[in-house]
């Protein structure tokens, strides 16, 4: 009964868990392609300006949060077995809510990020439901 209780309060921690990977991920990445890849010529005051720049952040930024969507809905599933398809879908749920409030905030320029998000977690979510 106890660890039953604990498993309902831990999956919407475990949610914010994949979240927070998905943000420092995402910052680690595009960190880590201007220092590695922006030729020294194109960084300004730390900024860099390559042309390609912007797409590759974009992409790597993408990854990041489809990872973090992926991880939103797994944890929470895998941390309440008795309920997996349910807790998935409800995961996908909350977290399409979040991320299309935060598209509305910034502009549809993030569309790839958010469009990465909604598909990492529709997968992740289908594939709780088959193997329930």
């Amino acid at each position: 009964m106890i660890l039953r209780a604990l498993r309902w309060l831990l999956a919407p921690c475990t949610a914010v868990a994949g979240y927070l990977v998905s943000v420092f991920g995402s910052a680690l990445i595009a960190t880590w392609i201007k220092r590695l890849w922006c030729p020294p010529e194109q960084m300004v005051s730390g900024a860099c300006i390559a042309p390609w720049y912007r797409t590759a952040e974009l992409a790597g930024i993408a990854f990041a949060v489809g990872l973090g969507a992926a991880l939103f809905v797994a944890l929470p599933a895998l941390v309440v077995p008795s309920h997996r398809s349910r807790v998935a879908w409800l995961a996908y749920a909350v977290g399409a809510v979040g991320i299309a409030g935060f598209v509305a905030q910034v502009g549809l320029s993030f569309w790839p990020p958010w469009l990465a998000a909604m598909l990492a977690g529709g997968v992740t979510a289908r594939c709780f439901r088959r193997a329930s």
